[in-house]
C-alpha cells in the first residue's frame, strides 16, 4: 500500500513540475544593436564630389552632433595610426557608435 501511495505521489509531483514549467511567461530577447564606424578629422567636399576645392574638415564634434541627433551613442574612439606606405594621415580618429 505504501509503495502505491508513493508512486502516485511521485507521478503527481512530476505532473505539477511539468505544468509549472509550461505556464511560465514568454521571455523576450534583447533588441538588436547596430554599430557604425565613422572616420573623422578628414577633408570632405561640400558638394559631395571628391577632389574639389571647396572642402572642409569633418571634425569629431561634427560627427558627435550628427550621429547624436539621429539616436546613436558613442561607444569608443581610437586614433588611426599612419600605415607604413605613408598614405595614412595622422590625427584621424575612428568613432564607434551604437544604436538599439
Amino acid at each position: 500500500m505504501f509503495t502505491k501511495a508513493s508512486l502516485v505521489l511521485i507521478v503527481a509531483l512530476l505532473i505539477a513540475i511539468l505544468v509549472n514549467q509550461r505556464s511560465q511567461g514568454v521571455v523576450q530577447a534583447q533588441a538588436p544593436i547596430e554599430y557604425k564606424a565613422v572616420l573623422t578629422e578628414i577633408q570632405v567636399a561640400s558638394d559631395g564630389i571628391a577632389g574639389r576645392r571647396n572642402t572642409q574638415l569633418y571634425t569629431t564634434q561634427d560627427a558627435l552632433d550628427e550621429y547624436g541627433k539621429a539616436g546613436w551613442q558613442l561607444v569608443t574612439q581610437s586614433y588611426v595610426a599612419p600605415n607604413n606606405s605613408g598614405t595614412g594621415y595622422s590625427g584621424q580618429q575612428l568613432l564607434i557608435f551604437m544604436r538599439k
